[in-house]
């Protein structure tokens, strides 16, 4: 008994060691799953297409064509996504419809997810965002029903490749709560997710929230008490429309040069169609195509 006692001891840590390296390995693979489903998820802007000279329809790419809106405080000082994101932990991006709430979800779900995958470089988060990366937990608010809680919804969304213990053990040094569309919210359940949101806040201190509304529909007053900051998302400025119209026919042209002959430059596509895109450049809701 003397000899075999300490053996047997010796096998079940052996065991248990084995046990534990076969989890972790198991765990980083669902996480990597995870976070690649995340920017397949968030990989083009909204359900806009381009129709091209066959009737045929190409998906714009957010990293493509996508570009950075800047946003408004409550005083009206103009504000760039960066600087709100690196100073308040809790933020409402508030704007019409169309106006690139859920594409600045879908563009902060990229540059998280992107800043944690094994291989690539961890600072793109802190020089786009001014955050060190967090876990990003994606969350379309239409769907809520009280019948699951938020961090569920988000495990849905993208087919489940995490179990919910696996998700509080990646979440344990951050995450960034992604929570979009506020205003999709059924009335008899809006009350019960507002309290939901507070909890979370108050018992994760170490979660970052995002929460998008439509201004028509979001008062100030029912986030404010967890300490949300809310931003109003701007319209595109006149540089700004030049870069997306840039990007947006210089990526069409890109992905139609294997089917038909692109021969006219990109910089004139831009100039002939700056002149319509300026009458219509300051109604939101035309500004659907590009942000989703």
């Amino acid at each position: 008994m003397g000899f075999f006692g300490p053996v047997t001891e010796l096998f079940k840590i052996i065991k248990e060691l084995v046990l534990w390296l076969f989890a972790k390995k198991r765990l980083n693979e669902q996480r990597k799953l995870y976070l690649e489903r995340c920017l397949s998820h968030t990989e083009h802007l909204g359900e806009d297409w381009v129709k091209d000279a066959e009737g045929g329809q190409t998906k714009l790419r957010l990293d493509a064509a996508f570009v950075l809106v800047n946003l408004l405080d409550a005083r009206g000082g103009d504000m760039t996504l960066r600087d709100v994101l690196g100073h308040q932990r809790c933020v409402v991006l508030q704007g019409p419809p169309g106006a690139g709430k859920s594409t600045l979800v879908h563009y902060i779900t990229r540059v998280m997810a992107s800043a944690l995958l094994p291989g690539n470089d961890p600072s793109l988060a802190e020089r786009r965002l001014a955050l060190l990366p967090h876990f990003p937990i994606r969350i379309p608010l239409k769907s809520y029903d009280q019948s699951k809680k938020l961090i569920a919804l988000a495990l849905d969304e993208l087919e489940n490749p995490l179990a919910i213990e696996q998700l509080d053990i990646l979440t344990k040094k951050g995450a960034m709560l992604l929570l979009d569309g506020l205003d999709e919210v059924a009335p008899q359940h809006f009350r019960p997710l507002i309290s939901e949101i507070d909890l979370l806040v108050k018992n994760h201190p170490e979660y970052r929230f995002v929460v998008t509304t439509r201004i028509t529909t979001y008062r100030v007053k029912d986030l404010a008490p967890s300490g949300f900051v809310t931003y109003t998302v701007q319209s595109l400025n006149q540089h700004q429309q030049d870069q997306l119209l840039y990007r947006y026919f210089r990526y069409w042209s890109q992905t139609q040069s294997s089917v038909h002959q692109e021969t006219v430059p990109v910089e004139q596509r831009v100039q002939e169609f700056r002149a319509a895109w300026n009458k219509i450049r300051r109604w939101p809701a035309w500004l659907r195509f590009p942000f989703g």
